[in-house]
């Protein structure tokens, strides 16, 4: 289970996120374990293979058909997804808010034309460098990773800052 456990937190998810899992199928087998045709099919098979001595191929078969397992339902289990992974860069899809406006800032309709550069990230604080892909004007954000709102949408609060300095002081104690 340890080496599953790194897998998953290692690619897939958190390890909160695998506790979550874990949880939910252990809980959904202790569950399909009290059905009475599981409890059935778990007791006629271990006497035939007690009462076998030995177990063959055809010997098996002939306990599961005794067992009826075919009767038997399948385990449910609810996907748990993982938390979406986080990207603290702002993009088209992710305006940059208004808060602190800096005088090279573009207009909202006009953000999809810069490109972000990441300069320095601290937990859920990044800081970018957004740069004008026609222009080549820049300025510069800090942007803070506030996970998901309900509906799965990525929430992060974004300060503008025209100058490089004025934004690595503030992240830097923001961060």
């Amino acid at each position: 289970m340890a080496q599953w456990r790194e897998a998953y937190v290692a690619g897939v998810g958190t390890p909160a996120d695998w506790n979550n899992t874990y949880a939910e199928v252990y809980t959904n087998l202790l569950s399909w374990r009290q059905r009475a045709s599981v409890q059935d099919a778990v007791k006629t098979i271990a006497q035939g293979l007690l009462s076998e001595g030995m177990s063959n191929r055809w010997a098996l078969t002939h306990i599961l058909a005794a067992a009826q397992v075919q009767l038997v339902p399948e385990p449910y289990f609810r996907p748990i997804l993982p938390a979406p992974q986080r990207s603290t860069a702002p993009t088209a899809r992710q305006p940059v808010s208004t808060r602190q406006p800096g005088a090279a800032a573009p207009s909202t309709g006009r953000r999809a034309d810069y490109s972000p550069v990441e300069l320095a990230s601290n937990g859920p604080f990044g800081l970018f460098k957004l740069v004008s892909k026609s222009t080549g004007s820049t300025f510069f954000v800090i942007s803070r990773d506030n996970g998901t709102d309900r509906q799965g949408q990525l929430a992060i609060d974004t300060w503008e800052y025209a100058s490089e300095a004025e934004a690595r002081r503030e992240f830097a104690r923001l961060a």
